[in-house]
This record gives C-alpha cells, sequence and structure tokens, in this order.
C-alpha cells in the first residue's frame, strides 16, 4: 500500500493514514451496503477506522504481536498522534469494530497486485501456522474450539488455524486463505489459483499432487514443486518443446 522508501517513523504513520483514510472514502458506498444501520442510542467512536487501522497496521510493522502491546506501545510513545486514545477495552472493541473494513482493503489490495501482473504470472505458494493457544491447552481452549484444530508439520505440533498465502516474485500479495490447521495445503491449490488464466505456481513438497498438477495445467497453470526423495521425476513433467525449425 505504500511504496518502500527510506522515511522516518512520524512519516511513515501519517502516510499510512494518509492512505488508508484515501481508499476507505473510495470504499464507502460498498461499506455503507454492508452495515447495518446506526443505533442513535450508542456513543460516537472516539477513533475512526482510518487510525484503528492504521495503529494495527503500523504495529503489525512493529512486531507487535497482541493488542495489549499496541495499546501501551501506542499510549506510551504515540500519545500526541491518538489524544483521542480510549482505554484498553474500547480500543479492543474499535479493532473488533473495523473487520468489514479491513477486508475490503484487503480485497483491493489483492485486486490491485493481480492487475499488476504480466498475461503469464510466476507466483509462489506456501502456509503458514496461526496458533491460538499451546497443545497441552487445546482442550481448555474455548475462544475458538469450533473452528481451531490441531495439527503438525516440520517444527511440530500446533494447535490453531493455518494461514495460506500466495504472492508473485516482488513479494505482492495476490491470494491469502484462512482454514483450520489440519486442513491440507494441495486443497488450497484451485481456490487460490482462480484467478489465474496461464501462469506458473510454485509451492514445497506438501503441494505434490500428481492429479492436481494434471488439473491445473488443463486451466494453462503450470504446477512446480521440488522431488521427495523417493521420486525420479519431476512432480509437474514439462511439457514437450518444438522445435522451430
Amino acid at each position: 500500500m505504500l511504496i518502500q522508501e527510506t522515511i522516518n517513523d512520524p512519516d511513515l504513520m501519517l502516510k499510512l493514514l494518509v492512505n488508508l483514510d484515501d481508499q476507505l472514502q473510495a470504499l464507502r458506498p460498498q461499506l455503507q451496503a454492508q452495515q447495518l444501520p446506526r443505533d442513535p442510542r450508542g456513543g460516537v467512536p472516539r477513533l475512526c477506522a482510518a487510525e484503528v487501522l492504521t495503529m494495527l497496521i503500523y504495529g503489525a510493522w512493529r512486531g507487535l504481536t497482541d493488542k495489549a502491546k499496541l495499546y501501551y506501545y501506542y499510549r506510551t510513545y504515540h500519545a500526541a498522534e491518538f489524544p483521542a486514545l480510549p482505554s484498553y477495552s474500547k480500543f479492543v472493541e474499535a479493532t473488533n469494530r473495523v473487520v468489514r473494513e479491513a477486508a475490503a482493503l484487503l480485497g483491493r489490495q489483492l485486486q490491485a497486485n493481480r492487475a499488476a501482473q504480466q498475461g503469464h504470472p510466476l507466483v509462489l505458494q506456501d502456509s503458514t501456522p496461526v496458533p491460538v493457544c499451546k497443545v497441552a491447552r487445546a482442550k481448555q481452549h474455548r475462544i475458538f474450539k469450533a473452528h481451531a484444530r490441531k495439527s503438525r508439520n516440520g517444527s511440530g505440533y500446533w494447535y490453531g488455524f493455518k494461514l495460506h498465502l500466495q504472492c508473485d516474485q516482488r513479494g505482492r500479495l495476490c491470494a491469502v486463505c484462512l482454514t483450520a490447521a489440519n486442513v491440507d495445503d494441495r486443497r488450497l491449490l484451485d481456490p487460490l489459483c482462480q484467478w489465474i488464466e496461464h501462469g506458473i505456481v510454485v509451492g514445497d513438497r506438501g503441494y505434490i499432487s500428481k492429479d492436481k498438477a494434471t488439473e491445473l495445467g488443463r486451466r494453462g497453470v503450470n504446477l512446480f514443486t521440488p522431488n521427495r526423495k523417493n521420486m525420479k521425476k519431476l512432480a509437474t513433467p514439462l511439457p514437450a518443446l518444438r522445435s522451430s525449425a
């Protein structure tokens, strides 16, 4: 959303706020159609959606991993930039209130990143664990009990979700999906590749599937993965090259 350049922190936060506010203004008709009528008995939020999203995105860039760290960071170091910062409980409510705005901005950015691709894009696809608690406490966990699951990768077991990502060679995000931890990576090949008409998808060994490679190949999408130790052939064979003679 911001062009990478050497700028100091106050300028970065200001540019991010202006950028988000401009995009939310453009998305206002779409967002208003999805929102329920506001109850006149409720109070007026002290932080607007652009401010809350700026705090979330800037905090993630700073490496702040939870809302408590976010809140006390801004209260300690950026009270002048956010003079209307409410109490911690109201701040948590504000972050939950901007979910629709965040989803709309993400969709807008994905669409822009896809449009920037050439006619034959090369994308990288992978997944990463999103744990919600330690595995030993999985039975006592209540918040995501209906959706979180246990799974295992090369680093060990975790309980929670799995984030599937697809990006281009420049690192621009092209597709994203959040699933339960026990969902096979290969199941996300079709949903995340729907926008590609002709191109190349590169994944790790978790995406090895002859059936999926054949199915994607019929659509003009070539799947490339490394070989397992017991494999003698490529997971996705290259098409025969015709001589130009």
